[in-house]
């Protein structure tokens, strides 16, 4: 039988509902429409317990940022894993696992909650400034994982870092184009030479240092 939840674990959960919530809500109305008092709504939680977590609109909106940026640094991680148990792995997977990563985070509802947030500079500079810096101390991490997985697999530092540079700004391109043209099959086709054109700069590079 589960025993009575702990008032932390509790609290916790409370925390953790909201930022569903915000993210969920940002998603949905944008930056202009977001509002505290429909966050706790969809959350199921009063306005006071809300406002104990996240005094401020401010605060709510850069606490579910950073949630979005580590929760894609955990799935991340979780895909590295998952080719350390899978030995033999070749350099044309590992891309293609790059790619999917990049492409389910920055075609995801979160990264347009993170984008809207970005774009807030022109209405809220305090708040622009405040994503800018999150962003700064998440992203890194989050790229240093594929880098390292290029490196062991044999590909230099230089050229792991330009890969993943490269591949990432192709697919947040899109996903900004995206916002005013729908073209889901020039996308595909755009990711895959991308990727190929990658794959091909890496067996180059191999072919040229041996």
């Amino acid at each position: 039988m589960q025993g009575r939840r702990t008032q932390a674990e509790r609290s916790e959960q409370t925390r953790d509902r909201v930022l569903t919530a915000a993210i969920a809500v940002m998603s949905k109305r944008g930056y202009a429409g977001f509002r505290v008092t429909e966050v706790a709504e969809v959350a199921g939680v009063s306005i006071g317990a809300q406002l104990h977590h996240f005094p401020t609109k401010h605060v709510l909106i850069a606490a579910a940022l950073t949630r979005i940026f580590m929760d894609a640094r955990i799935a991340a991680q979780e895909h590295v894993s998952a080719i350390q148990r899978a030995p033999g792995i070749n350099m044309a997977q590992l891309v293609d696992l790059i790619v999917a990563d990049a492409t389910s985070f920055y075609f995801s509802e979160n990264f347009r909650f993170a984008l809207d947030m970005s774009l807030a500079a022109s209405r809220d500079i305090e708040l622009a400034n405040t994503a800018l810096e999150i962003v700064s101390q998440q992203g890194p991490p989050m790229e240093e994982i594929w880098i390292n997985s290029l490196k062991e697999a044999g590909v230099g530092d230089k050229l792991a870092r330009d890969t993943l540079s490269f591949l990432w700004s192709v697919i947040r391109g899109l996903v900004i184009r995206a916002l005013s043209v729908d073209e889901p099959e020039r996308q595909r086709r755009v990711i895959i030479m991308a990727r190929d054109m990658m794959l091909d700069h890496i067996n180059l590079a191999h072919a040229a240092d041996g």
